[in-house]
This record gives structure tokens, C-alpha cells and sequence, in this order.
């Protein structure tokens, strides 16, 4: 910790390629293919590249106007805080609850009670919520969404924010530009809430990748 030892670790996500031989994947020509999808869903673990490649992706998209979400606010404010340092201001972050909140700030639709168990009732909340927002005058779609952590929030209501909020016809799982990450090892009572369920049938819509290897 000491500030007369200088760091030699000089890495910086400025693209797919960087991504690669960082986490020295084998396969390259397979990963390559992030750059030739606007639909991934990548899989693995902690520590297995999945915050850098978010990184990348904002940086790769860097003119065009996005948001991250995830369901830690820690995650949240840290992802935040790393890309106003280097200027990637077109990148909205939010926790997911707060993302709801930033939509929907009188909480007409959706109150922060409604997210504490997952229910039949959250979800037709959500649905009712995203179709009147969608039928705002002042409506754009994000021109992506990235969605960290998506095991915590499967059962919330994932589906339709990218359906509705990706795309002007409300196609955004088919036609939208979105990245999002995974662990179903990682989420609470998986069996009960049906989070491979929940995973496969997100991953038929884009290019699934498993990571794999822990690189920290």
C-alpha cells in the first residue's frame, strides 16, 4: 500500500481483443463472436471477466446511450464511480429498485415493498408499468441494456425490461442490443425460483457464452 511502489499491471479494457488475451481464452474465434451480436448472455462464476466485459462493452458503445443494472447497490455505485473516471457518461447505472424509481419517481406503478418476495403480483406490476411508460410521448428505448448479477432479479421482471425498454415495438429479446451476465450458482433458492428456467429461456434469444475459468 505503500505509494512509492508503483503498480506494472497496465491493462485497460479498450476492446474485445484486450478482453481476450487478458483472460486468455483459447477459443478466439468463438469469443470474437461478442463483436458480430447484439444479444449476448454470458455465464460463469466470480472472477471470471464478467465486470470487465461489461466495461468493454460500454466503451465499445460509447456514443450511444445505455444503462446498467444491477440488484447490489454496491455494485452499482462502484461500476458508476469507475466510469465517470474515465468519462463514460452516456451509461446510466442503476440498482434495479432504483432504476423502477428514476422510471416511475411517485411510485404510482411500483413500490420498493413490491420487490421483497417475488411474486405473480411484482411481475403484472411490471408489465403494467412498462406498457404505460412505453405509451409516453417522450418514450426512447435505451440503445442497450446491460443486466449484471441477472440471477438475483430473473423472477423480477428481466424479460420484460428488455422486451419493452430495448425497442420501439416492444421486440427488444429479439431485435434489442443487450449484454447480460449470470451465475445461477449464486442465486438464492434457485430451485424454487426457477432460475435455469428462467436463463434458458433468455438464452434463446442471443449468443450464450460460458465463462469458465476464475481469473482473479
Amino acid at each position: 500500500l505503500l505509494n512509492t511502489i508503483k503498480p506494472d499491471f497496465s491493462y485497460i479494457e479498450t476492446n474485445y481483443q484486450n478482453i481476450i488475451e487478458w483472460l486468455n481464452i483459447q477459443n478466439l474465434e468463438t469469443f470474437k463472436s461478442l463483436e458480430k451480436n447484439n444479444r449476448i448472455i454470458i455465464e460463469g462464476g466470480p472472477g471470471t471477466g464478467k465486470t470487465t466485459i461489461a466495461k468493454a462493452f460500454i466503451r465499445r458503445y460509447k456514443s450511444l446511450h445505455g444503462v446498467y443494472i444491477c440488484w447490489n447497490r454496491l455494485l452499482a455505485s462502484t461500476i458508476k464511480n469507475e466510469l465517470n473516471l474515465v468519462g463514460l457518461e452516456n451509461c446510466e447505472v442503476y440498482q434495479y429498485i432504483s432504476f423502477f424509481s428514476h422510471l416511475d419517481p411517485e411510485h404510482k406503478f411500483i413500490t420498493f415493498d413490491d420487490f421483497q418476495n417475488s411474486s405473480v403480483d411484482l411481475l403484472q406490476k411490471i408489465t403494467a408499468f412498462l406498457k404505460e411508460y412505453r405509451n409516453r410521448k417522450s418514450f426512447v428505448p435505451y440503445d442497450y441494456i446491460i443486466i449484471d448479477e441477472a440471477q438475483d432479479i430473473f423472477d423480477k421482471g428481466v424479460s420484460d425490461v428488455l422486451n419493452s425498454l430495448t425497442s420501439i415495438t416492444n421486440s427488444g429479446l429479439e431485435n434489442g442490443r443487450y449484454l447480460l451476465f449470470f451465475d445461477t450458482e449464486q442465486g438464492y433458492n434457485k430451485e424454487m425460483r426457477e432460475l435455469n428456467e428462467y436463463a434458458a429461456n433468455i438464452s434463446r434469444f442471443g449468443a450464450h457464452f460460458i465463462l469458465s475459468e476464475n481469473k482473479r
